[in-house]
């Protein structure tokens, strides 16, 4: 089951409480694995992936209660510069105009907090230097091996 955190009222349009919708930082992970546990068990689902936009930032103490209450969080990372040769690139192939400013301003927080060491255990590099994504068996592997431990 996919949960996709990527919307107007992201929280409450998933069922989840509406004041986390007003400040990530009110993101409770014990509630929100029992919301998904409960909702996998409704539904007849065996595991989740909960998704979130790269603006939501996380705390290293949100990701380690995450990790308590049974949720396994990995970050999709991508250096700035990566990133914003990504952006470039799809913004070429699809013939828009980028606005590098805006983006840098909207992702900075994003790019400063996550490039943090303290993150490196939960990251997973996305896209090479040239903008390119990384293939996404490769992801998938990274992904399973942090799960697996």
């Amino acid at each position: 089951m996919h949960i996709d955190i990527d919307q107007n009222h992201p929280f409450q349009a998933n069922g989840f409480p509406s004041e986390w919708d007003n400040d990530i930082r009110n993101v409770d992970f014990t509630k929100l694995a029992s919301f998904v546990r409960d909702r996998l068990a409704s539904e007849g689902h065996s595991s989740a992936v909960v998704s979130f936009p790269t603006v939501h930032v996380f705390s290293v103490q949100q990701i380690q209660t995450a990790a308590i209450a049974g949720i396994s969080t990995v970050v999709l990372w991508g250096t700035e510069a990566n990133c914003i040769e990504a952006r470039r690139k799809r913004a070429k192939d699809n013939r828009v105009k980028f606005d590098l400013e805006r983006y840098k301003r909207k992702n900075q927080p994003t790019f400063e907090t996550y490039a943090q060491s303290d993150y490196a255990p939960y990251r997973i590099e996305t896209f090479k230097p040239d903008g390119s994504r990384v293939p996404i068996e490769r992801i998938v592997v990274a992904i399973i091996e942090r799960m697996s431990g």
